[in-house]
């Protein structure tokens, strides 16, 4: 069950960084002078992906290491969708 859980949640985490990414990239493209703001949302999301990495642990840590890369990942899925609604208001609002 944890496994198909893990599945899930990894996968939901990499289509909401997957939009953050293109948000970020639409709107560099909108408005190149502010492209440092969405930019950063980028770098945000590559060092959050960097510390899941390293909580990948080793095979003798177990059941731990699987639970902090579960929390570590809960946390991209949150932090992935507050920086999705952002970009999308900001997008709304370049279109507008």
């Amino acid at each position: 069950m944890k496994a198909n859980f893990e599945k899930a949640l990894n996968s939901l985490a990499v289509i909401i960084i997957a939009c953050v990414v293109f948000a970020s990239g639409y709107l560099c493209y909108l408005s190149p002078e502010r492209s440092w703001r969405y930019l950063l949302a980028i770098l945000i999301v590559c060092v959050a992906w960097i510390t899941r990495y390293l909580y990948r642990g080793d095979r003798e840590a177990g059941a731990r290491s699987g639970v902090a890369r579960r929390k570590v990942t809960q946390a991209i899925v949150s932090s992935g969708l507050l920086l999705v609604v952002a970009l999308a208001g900001a997008i709304m609002a370049r279109l507008e």
